[in-house]
């Protein structure tokens, strides 16, 4: 069975980001990270990305990611975002132009406050 699920973050007006997520019998999956432009550098994705490996963590699970950069993709941009996820504890387990898949282990769950 594969469980998906969908975290928003409700901005100005209508906006909002959001993360997809799905959870396998082993693991989970980042599926995709959007935090509209005017919003980027205020935290907001990496309090998503802390939300779904808050799940990942009390079910004992590992979470894999793949970094593809929608729309024009750089090495720049493909760096960037592998540092974004190596704060989290990711590695990076296979590289390709264009994408980058990262693991990250199974970790204690996390409390927030």
């Amino acid at each position: 069975m594969n469980l998906t699920g969908e975290l928003h973050y409700h901005l100005e007006d209508k906006d909002y980001a959001r993360v997809k997520f799905s959870e396998g019998i082993n693991s989970f999956s980042i599926d995709i990270v959007f935090v509209p432009s005017r919003f980027r550098q205020r935290g907001i994705g990496k309090e998503l990305v802390n939300r779904v490996l808050a799940i990942a963590d009390a079910a004992g699970k590992e979470v894999f990611v793949t970094v593809r950069p929608l729309g024009q993709s750089s090495e720049e941009i493909i760096s960037s975002l592998i540092r974004f996820y190596q704060q989290f504890g990711f590695e990076l387990t296979d590289r390709d132009p264009g994408l980058a898949h990262m693991r990250r282990p199974v970790s204690p769950p996390r409390i927030f406050s």
